[in-house]
């Protein structure tokens, strides 16, 4: 893929699935942010996957998300 057509055929997602996301992908996923760049290469990550819907609810109410 290409630069432009990154650019052009980019979505800004308002609307998720209530489907669970394998173990696979997510650790593809943790993999992939793990290596974009950063600032001068610090690389100061933290990553924290919550799982329990409970709590993403709460979590989400609490950061005024919904």
């Amino acid at each position: 893929m290409d630069f432009e057509e990154v650019i052009f055929t980019r979505k800004s997602v308002r609307s998720f699935q209530d489907k669970e996301i394998s173990q696979e992908i997510l650790n593809n996923m943790m993999e992939a942010a793990r290596l974009s760049p950063s600032f001068q290469n610090r690389q100061c990550w933290r990553f924290i996957v919550v799982k329990d819907k409970k709590l993403i609810g709460d979590l989400a109410l609490r950061s005024g998300i919904i």
